[in-house]
């Protein structure tokens, strides 16, 4: 149980740090900047000879060729050598691992500035993307809580930089500005049939994306969405509800899905109720 644990346990942390990511992990900027800043200044743990030497100790002493305090004191010397030469580098190692993060963050330029628009992270936790030009400059932009959010290298036509979202095996590229006339028209999946405002593809706190109406909170219809693939409207209306339908769109394949759908059986038990009835 523990031997199958453990692969799990080192990749969440990997994952959590930013070093990989993907469903078949890679390694993002901040990995390749953390490695190739170890081996810079720091060779030494980057090396497999140290581990194979731990190794092949190890075996030693079950073998019973060597004692286990003589295999300690020799595992403390290596590791007080390494810390050595990470201590005496460590303000190299730490400005190469900071431009490597700003790298990483990097989203593209502000159109109002001309600032460097990064990803930052707010006081309780939440992403944003910012200005580096601060606090002369107060450009900011919301992003989804979920999925790994990397720069595009594409301008909009509004001039704001596109971001590419990168979450459960699907890839979305979309402009920063939620007010953008792209990402309205994208984002936008139907009319509401309470108020008749805009239903918007919206981000929960939590990441998820749902269907909310634009007239919020005068009006709070809200639809549940799949959280993979891409969307988009249809002229096409439901034949249970009349509600527009949604086509979906995910590794190839698209399908067509009602808004509406978790209340269908309501309605037809409703409409069997009132056949009877009558």
């Amino acid at each position: 149980q523990q031997m199958e644990e453990k692969p799990i346990y080192v990749n969440k942390k990997l994952l959590d740090r930013k070093y990989v990511n993907g469903r078949f992990l890679r390694p993002t900027h901040i990995g390749l900047a953390v490695t190739a800043a170890l081996e810079d200044h720091a060779k030494t743990i980057t090396e497999p000879k140290m581990t194979a030497v731990l190794e092949e100790d190890m075996s030693a002493i079950t073998e019973g060729n060597k004692e286990m305090e003589e295999v300690v004191e020799e595992s403390r010397n290596m590791l007080m050598t390494v810390m050595g030469d990470l201590k005496a580098k460590e303000k190299d190692i730490g400005t190469a691992i900071k431009d490597a993060l700003r790298k990483h963050n990097y989203i593209g330029k502000c159109k109002n500035c001309g600032g460097d628009l990064i990803v930052r992270t707010s006081g309780n936790g939440k992403r944003f993307i910012g200005c580096t030009s601060y606090p002369d400059c107060e450009t900011t932009y919301s992003l989804p809580q979920s999925g790994f959010i990397t720069s595009a290298d594409e301008v909009c036509e509004c001039g704001s930089p596109k971001i590419k979202r990168k979450s459960g095996g699907w890839t979305e590229i979309m402009c920063v500005d939620a007010n953008c006339p792209t990402s309205v028209a994208k984002n936008t999946l139907g009319k509401c049939n309470t108020c008749k405002g805009d239903l918007k593809v919206k981000y929960s706190r939590t990441g998820k994306r749902f269907l909310g109406c634009s007239n919020y909170p005068n009006c709070k219809t809200t639809f549940s969405l799949p959280q993979k693939g891409y969307l988009h409207s249809s002229d096409s209306k439901c034949d249970v509800c009349s509600f527009p339908l949604i086509k979906g769109v995910t590794s190839g394949r698209a399908w067509d899905f009602c808004m509406n759908k978790n209340n269908h059986k309501k309605i037809e038990k409703k409409t069997k109720s009132s056949s009877t009835a009558s």
